[in-house]
């Protein structure tokens, strides 16, 4: 039983046999298609590591030559988790490095281990300095294991024996 009338289009509300509004359904679908499109796109963003945990957004590197230091870290991570820092420093003549974390650092990050050990830790006027031993012409890695304190942006740097510091932007959730 078809109860379109003659000359009624299909997309026009009926009465009979059964009330339709038909503009609300429409508005109904588009809502459902823009969800829709909001789950795909969050998925997207998992997948891709945005929201920490892995994946090719997540992790990053900063810093080079000039520095003398390369910072690899993760780019999102969650207030109160575990998050590694890897600092390389390039070769130095030098046995005993230097490397300086900024004040912001210090007050975001609850410092859990770092290896090798520091042989002195110090404060400074802008941070703190750790002063580690290393083998005259090879790289200093140092790694750095930590818990952010509170959500929001971190924005701290990283210098090793008075160089240019690197400077570190990490998005830290809830």
């Amino acid at each position: 039983m078809n109860d379109v009338q003659p000359g009624q289009s299909p997309w026009t509300s009926r009465h009979r046999p059964v009330s339709e509004d038909l503009d609300l359904q429409r508005a109904t679908w588009r809502v459902e298609r823009i969800a829709w499109l909001a789950l795909l796109v969050l998925t997207a963003a998992a997948v891709a590591g945005v929201f920490g945990g892995g994946g090719p957004l997540s992790a990053t590197r900063v810093g080079g030559a000039e520095a003398g230091l390369s910072v690899a870290y993760d780019r999102f991570a969650r207030a109160g988790a575990g998050t590694r820092i890897r600092i390389a420093a390039a070769p130095s003549a030098s046995q005993e490095r230097t490397l300086v974390l900024s004040g912001a650092a210090i007050r975001s990050l609850t410092v859990d281990a770092v290896h090798p050990r520091p042989l002195e830790q110090r404060s400074t006027s802008g941070g703190a300095a750790w002063t580690f031993r290393a083998d005259a012409g090879a790289p200093l890695v140092i790694q750095v294991e930590a818990r952010p304190v509170r959500a929001g942006v971190l924005r701290s740097s990283f210098a090793v024996d008075g160089r240019p510091p690197v400077h570190v932007l990490q998005i830290v959730y809830p």
